[in-house]
């Protein structure tokens, strides 16, 4: 619900004229469209220029004025040529013990309580840092550190779908980053936290089993690795690699490497296939096969065919 308006005058016309001008009417217009509306209206304003090719990038700076307005100022007016003197301020203390608080909660599963101490963050972070960009940023250092938490607990906090930081930064208002927040990441990632430890087990002796079908059924295809297999089954790499070692005993790569020796071995023993052939099959390069079935069965590749003819 944005409208953009270029306005033109001659160009005899100097800048302290226009303004004398046009910022009075600009100022009392917001509660008259407020009124009207039934919406908070700001104007934001930005620049002269005598290029029409400067348009688009004052247009920007236009919607800048209006992101970097100051959440303490009473007028519904904000101008470019305040940015440059809000963007210097230099901000307050961040409030990290809320913010470690926040996050102890969140992973605890209460999110009611979570979700107030997000109201005081927001408030803390308006009375110290004043610009609403600085409280935006302020919020996407939270959000980051409480994916970084449930990053920690082995469970998967991105959704390919959405990216949060880039719908946070879309937001305009302080208000809507309060509910904008307490929806979509202190509700949805205390909720995941909130998953018993028992159930969380079962679910990932579920995905190892998965895995490992998975391995066996395509163990040939020479791309298929630890972090393929996590993607497919929608976890972490680093989880996936922990919850295979509790289950199987062994690491991803080693159970891996085993069936494809295995294949190996009945291959040369039931088959009249060349070496390099059986190689490419178990989805190895013919050289690293060689060197790799010595080291594990102990003999060379033909040998091995040789004892068991």
């Amino acid at each position: 619900m944005t409208v953009g308006v270029v306005l033109h005058f001659p160009q005899e016309k100097a800048v302290n004229e226009i303004q004398e001008r046009v910022l009075p009417f600009l100022k009392d217009l917001p509660p008259i469209m407020t009124s009207i509306l039934k919406l908070d209206v700001v104007i934001g304003v930005g620049n002269y220029t005598d290029s029409i090719k400067e348009v688009p990038r004052l247009v920007d700076l236009a919607r800048d004025s209006i992101r970097f307005r100051s959440l303490n100022s009473k007028s519904a007016l904000s101008q470019a040529s305040d940015i440059f003197v809000a963007s210097a301020v230099a901000p307050d203390p961040f409030p990290s013990t809320l913010e470690k608080n926040i996050i102890a909660l969140v992973r605890r599963g209460d999110d009611a309580a979570a979700i107030q101490l997000t109201l005081q963050f927001i408030q803390e972070l308006s009375k110290k840092w004043d610009h609403f960009h600085l409280v935006q940023n302020g919020m996407m250092l939270l959000l980051a550190h409480i994916q970084e938490a449930v990053l920690q607990s082995g469970r998967n906090p991105f959704n390919e779908e959405e990216n949060p930081f880039i719908q946070l930064y879309e937001i305009k208002e302080p208000h809507e980053l309060f509910i904008w927040f307490s929806e979509h990441v202190i509700t949805r990632f205390a909720s995941m936290m909130q998953q018993p430890q028992k159930e969380q087990e079962q679910d990932y002796r579920r995905i190892v089993t998965e895995v490992m079908e998975m391995i066996d059924k395509n163990y040939t295809n020479n791309e298929i690795s630890l972090e393929s297999c996590a993607e497919a089954s929608n976890i972490l790499p680093y989880a996936l690699s922990k919850s295979f070692k509790a289950v199987t005993g062994v690491n991803f790569i080693d159970y891996l490497t085993d069936v494809r020796m295995r294949k190996a071995q009945e291959l040369l023993v039931s088959s009249d296939m060349k070496v390099n052939e059986i190689a490419i099959v178990v989805g190895y390069h013919p050289s690293y096969f060689n060197r790799i079935f010595k080291r594990l069965v102990g003999v060379p590749p033909g040998e091995y065919r040789s004892r068991h003819e």
